[in-house]
């Protein structure tokens, strides 16, 4: 991919001595060591940079056939790509590996690539991995490794004519837990262009909940976080690498293809870089998905009649549309006259122009639906009043009965004129507290039986609570917060009853007896 810089910006020129840049050849290893470790997720930079790599070598040779990507298992824990373009010889392999910044990429916009980092991801992950290049009839075996102090090196294991098309085969050894790495191939393979990859026998689509509004912009309607496929943030795809759009106002569910060298990202191509040229690119998507949704809700409309098929419509699209789209098209404000939804049990609650919050929670089927209702906003008095149960939800609604049914025809039907409202209970008492019952230094109450129990009660003043957590309570004791004015009475009904510091000092007293004074006055632990 061409090249993408912001333009310099010099003022002047003092005439003074110009020395150029260069690299310490004896911090090579350290400057390797932080190219390579620059991801923050480095499973997911070596699935991306190295498949990346192969689908970039089949664009630039016009191969049509899909990379083939095989992912790590149990019983072969390597995770392998292997791609039929233009191939690599000795002389490549040498040249592009063994050199951090090498890349033959940067004349053209058919590539993904261009930072000559990504070839040597594989380190970030595994000390040694294998490539076996194919080229013009000769095979080429090379091992890649690290050295002690953490530089690489390219060994050249054999050479061999063979009679298989051009390409190149990458095994990469994966440790930790597989699963995790294979769902981040998956979440890869997700976002690049169908057709182009064959992951593990099966050649990607695009995904049965990707609504398609053009060749380039696509809708997930997987819009519930947790569910398989979910995306928190519009994703921009730029030569088969997925971005997060996190600063855009792209509608989150969106995802766009947009031409290479439209947007500008970071060394580690993890995020975008927010520059003029990826704003604009970021603002042309916008408006494309705003122009492509409301063409797209309004042909799938026609083709609906009744008032509960165009209910499922809109619930189905919520995710194209925005919050201004319910009020733009006459269609819709006659489908959705003021309605609002409660659900008490997880604090589910709308106001009555709140129809875009609502249905993206797919609530086309409602077990209760109360029409007639004058309110502007719904109460609960009036939710519990119908007989709905603990996490049922209920469409408060201002439309007639038969408006109702149109809408929601399986659902329970209430008139809100004549729903008899349940008072509602207000608890305006204390529970009482048991009188022989005392705090002890945890906060829990004691009873006066357990009391009399226990072999040694410690009481306490609380202004002097700070000592009882000096003292190591020992089993059968317990310690009890007791007002100065109440201890002597405490003590003639409790007659196991002692006062916390007398018994500190009595144990203290101990300890320095047995390991001497100088060594007690320096222990800080419990007596």
């Amino acid at each position: 991919m061409l090249l993408t810089q912001a333009p310099n910006q010099i003022t002047g020129d003092l005439g003074g001595k110009k020395i150029e840049y260069t690299v310490d050849q004896t911090a090579l290893a350290h400057i390797m060591n932080v190219l390579t470790e620059l991801y923050s997720d480095p499973h997911k930079a070596v699935v991306r940079e190295i498949s990346t790599n192969a689908l970039d070598s089949h664009a630039i040779s016009g191969q049509t056939r899909p990379i083939k990507i095989t992912t790590p298992s149990r019983i072969n824990g390597f995770f392998i790509v292997e791609d039929f373009g233009a191939g690599m010889s000795p002389d490549d392999l040498e040249n592009i590996y063994s050199s951090y910044g090498a890349s033959t990429k940067r004349g053209n916009d058919i590539e993904a690539g261009q930072l000559g980092l990504g070839s040597k991801s594989p380190f970030a992950i595994a000390d040694q991995f294998t490539i076996r290049a194919r080229k013009d009839g000769i095979e080429t075996l090379a091992m890649l490794s690290r050295n002690a102090n953490r530089s690489a090196q390219i060994e050249i294991v054999s050479e061999q004519e063979t009679d298989e098309p051009n390409g190149v085969r990458l095994q990469i050894p994966i440790s930790g837990d597989l699963n995790i790495f294979n769902r981040k191939v998956e979440e890869f393979v997700r976002y690049v262009r169908p057709g182009l990859v064959d992951l593990n026998g099966e050649v990607n689509e695009v995904p049965e909940h990707w609504i398609k509004l053009s060749d380039d912009i696509y809708v997930n309607t997987k819009n519930h976080y947790g569910e398989d496929g979910y995306q928190r943030d519009a994703i921009v795809v730029m030569g088969n690498v997925a971005y997060p759009a996190d600063r855009s106002s792209i509608p989150s569910s969106i995802i766009a293809y947009v031409p290479m060298g439209s947007l500008a990202f970071t060394p580690s191509r993890e995020e975008l870089m927010y520059i003029d040229l990826t704003e604009r690119t970021l603002r042309s998507v916008a408006d494309d998905v705003e122009t492509l949704s409301s063409a797209y809700i309004a042909e799938e409309l026609s083709r609906v009649s009744t008032p509960a098929e165009k209910l499922a419509v809109i619930s189905g699209l919520s995710s194209v549309t925005t919050v201004n789209d319910w009020t733009k098209y006459s269609e819709l404000t006659r489908v959705f006259p003021t309605m609002h939804m409660h659900q008490y049990s997880n604090k589910v609650r709308y106001d009555s122009d709140q129809y875009y919050y609502l249905f993206r929670r797919n609530s086309t089927t409602v077990p209760y639906v109360v029409y007639n209702s004058t309110r502007a906003k719904g109460d609960r008095q009036l939710f519990n009043s119908i007989g709905a149960g603990k996490g049922d939800k209920a469409v408060i609604f201002n439309g007639t009965k038969d408006e109702a049914k149109g809408y929601f025809p399986d659902a329970t039907l209430v008139d809100a004129k004549k729903v008899k409202r349940k008072p509602r209970q207000r608890n305006t008492t204390t529970p009482a507290i048991p009188k022989e019952t005392f705090e002890d230094i945890r906060g829990q109450l004691v009873s006066e039986s357990t009391l009399r129990g226990l072999s040694k009660i410690l009481y306490v003043a609380k202004s002097e609570q700070a000592l009882g957590h000096e003292i190591a309570v020992r089993k059968g004791e317990r310690i009890v917060y007791v007002a100065p004015g109440k201890q002597a009475a405490f003590v003639k009904k409790f007659p196991n009853a002692a006062k916390l510091s007398d018994v500190y000092m009595e144990r203290r007293e101990k300890i320095r007896a047995y390991v001497g004074p100088r060594m007690c006055n320096h222990t800080s632990e419990m007596v």
